[in-house]
C-alpha cells in the first residue's frame, strides 16, 4: 500500500509542478511529509514479533573430506545462522541458509580436520534470534585415496593432502592385511588376477582413512573404448564410471562438464557431441537432466525434434552415437534422485516442480522412453545402490552429488549391472575361448 501512495503522490506533485501551481505542489509536498511514518513503514513492522522456535540438530555426518549437520525446521524463522566455537570458547558465524535449506555442508577441499563445535539460531523476519540449539562435534574422515592403475606389477594412486604415509592393503580370507608401506603414490610388486587389493591414508596424528577395495583389470574388456558424457555427477576423478573403466580394463574418454545440461547452452551436452561425435566408442555412457530440471528447461516430447527441449536434444544426441558408433552399446542413466530445487532442500526432486511444471520423475520418464525408442540400456540411479531418498545426507557431498565413498558403492553396483546386461554382447572371448572355439572349428572342417 505504501509504494502505491507514493506513486500517486508523487503523480501529483508533478502535475501541479507542470503547470507551474505552486499552491497545489506545496500541498502534495506537504501530505507526503506528514504520510511520511505511514508510507516507510513495513508490513513486517506492524506484526508482532515472535521468536522462533530453537533449532534442533537432528543428524550429523562425518564423512570423506567434509562434514554437515541436519537440523529441525523452526516454526517463525525466515533463515538460520551457523555458527563454529573458537578456542577461546566464543562462537563465530560461518554460515547463513535460508528458511528452505535445513542442511549445512562444511568441506575443506578434500583434505581432513580436527574436530569443530557447531550450533544453529533461528532468525525470524523481524531479526528476532531463537535460542542457539545445542552444540554438535563433527570431524571429516581423512579421504579415500583414488587408486587410478592397477596392474602385475605395480599399483598407482592420488595423493592425499596431508597424508603421512600409506598402507598398501590385500584381502585375504575376508581379512585385510598390511602387504606394504610407502611415502610415494604409488607401489612395485606382484598383484594376483582375482585378488583384492587396496590402499590407505595415515594421517599425521595416525589416523586411518577407509580404502577402495579393487581387483585387476579384466583385459577381455582392453579393445573397448568407453565415452562418458554428462554433468558433475560423472567429471570427477573418483567419479563412478572413471572407477567402472579402470576396474574393467576399458580405455575411459570422459568429456562430462559439471553443470551441463542436455538443451543446448552453456556447457550443454547435446552440443559437445554435435562437435565432438562418438568415433571409436565400444560403451557409451550418458547422463542428464538434474540441470536440465534445475534450470527449469523445456521437457518436450518425443515428436519434438528442438535441440532446446530435453527430449529434442537428447534424440539428437543418440541420433549421432548410432551414426558415429553403430555396433557401440548405449547405457542411459536416469537422474538422481536429491533433496534440492535451486536453494529449496525441503522437497524431493523426484516430485517437486520446478518453474516449467515438470518434476525430476518427468525427466526420468523421458528417458526410458528414449531408451526404447532409440534400443540403449537404462541404468536407474532411483532403484540403484549406494544413493537414494533414504541416505541422502549420509550418501552425498551438498543432497545432490555422491561422496567419494558413494562412488564406489555406485560404481560396484554399475558393474554388475554391466556384466549381468551389457558386456555378454562386447566382451572379446578370452585366450583359452578361442583356443577351444578353434579346435571346435578344426573338428567340425574334419568331420565334413
Amino acid at each position: 500500500m505504501g509504494k502505491s501512495l507514493r506513486k500517486i503522490l508523487r503523480y501529483i506533485a508533478a502535475f501541479f509542478a507542470d503547470r507551474k501551481n505552486i499552491a497545489g505542489t506545496v500541498i502534495a509536498v506537504t501530505c507526503a511529509l506528514l504520510l511520511a511514518p505511514v508510507l516507510t513503514a513495513s508490513p513486517e513492522s506492524d506484526a508482532p514479533q515472535v521468536v522462533p522456535d530453537r533449532p534442533k540438530i537432528v543428524n550429523t555426518v562425518s564423512g570423506d573430506g567434509f562434514c554437515a549437520i541436519e537440523w529441525r525446521p523452526s516454526s517463525g524463522a525466515r533463515r538460520y545462522v551457523i555458527q563454529k566455537r573458537r578456542k577461546d570458547g566464543t562462537w563465530k558465524t560461518i554460515a547463513a541458509n535460508s528458511g528452505k535449506d535445513n542442511v549445512y555442508y562444511g568441506f575443506k577441499r578434500g583434505r581432513s580436520w580436527k574436530p569443530i563445535k557447531l550450533r544453529v539460531i533461528a532468525v525470524s523476519r523481524g531479526e528476532k534470534r531463537s535460542e542457539p540449539s545445542a552444540a554438535a562435534t563433527l570431524k571429516s574422515q581423512p579421504p579415500i585415496p583414488n587408486i587410478t592403475s592397477l596392474r602385475r606389477k605395480y599399483m598407482v594412486w592420488d595423493p592425499v593432502p596431508g597424508a603421512k604415509r600409506y598402507e598398501i592393503l590385500r584381502r585375504v580370507d575376508g581379512n585385510w592385511n598390511v602387504i606394504g608401506r610407502t611415502k610415494s603414490t604409488s607401489y612395485y610388486t606382484y598383484f594376483r588376477k582375482k585378488k583384492y587389493y587396496s590402499v590407505r591414508a595415515i594421517m599425521p596424528d595416525g589416523e586411518k582413512s577407509d580404502f577402495d577395495p579393487v581387483t585387476r583389470r579384466n583385459k577381455n574388456y582392453s579393445n573397448i573404448n568407453m565415452y562418458v558424457e554428462g554433468d558433475s555427477h560423472m567429471s570427477p576423478v573418483y567419479a563412478w564410471p572413471r572407477r567402472t573403466a579402470m576396474l574393467l580394463g576399458m580405455p575411459c574418454i570422459d568429456t562430462a562438464v559439471p553443470g551441463a545440461t542436455m538443451v543446448s547452452g552453456k556447457n550443454s551436452v547435446v552440443d559437445r557431441v554435435m562437435e565432438n561425435g562418438f568415433k571409436g566408442a565400444g560403451l557409451i555412457v550418458i547422463r542428464a537432466g538434474s540441470n536440465d530440471y534445475g534450470h527449469d528447461a523445456r521437457l518436450g516430447n518425443m515428436s519434438g525434434k528442438s535441440i532446446h527441449t530435453y527430449y529434442g536434444a537428447y534424440k539428437k544426441v543418440l541420433e549421432i552415437a548410432h551414426r558415429d558408433a553403430p555396433t557401440a552399446e548405449i547405457v542411459l542413466v536416469t537422474p538422481t534422485e536429491k533433496r534440492a530445487y535451486r536453494n529449496d532442500r525441503t522437497n524431493f526432486a523426484y516430485n517437486a516442480h520446478n518453474r516449467r511444471d515438470n518434476t525430476l520423475e518427468d525427466y526420468r520418464q523421458a528417458v526410458f522412453e528414449l531408451a526404447e525408442r532409440y534400443g540403449c540400456h537404462v541404468y536407474d540411479m532411483k532403484n540403484a545402490k549406494g544413493m537414494n531418498r533414504s541416505n541422502l545426507t549420509e550418501a552425498t557431498i551438498d543432497l545432490r552429488h555422491p561422496s567419494p565413498k558413494t562412488n564406489i558403492a555406485i560404481s560396484d553396483d554399475f558393474i554388475s549391472y554391466l556384466k549381468k546386461e551389457v558386456l555378454p554382447s562386447l566382451a572379446k572371448p578370452s585366450p583359452a575361448a578361442r583356443r577351444s572355439a578353434k579346435k571346435s572349428s578344426v573338428k567340425e572342417s574334419a568331420a565334413k
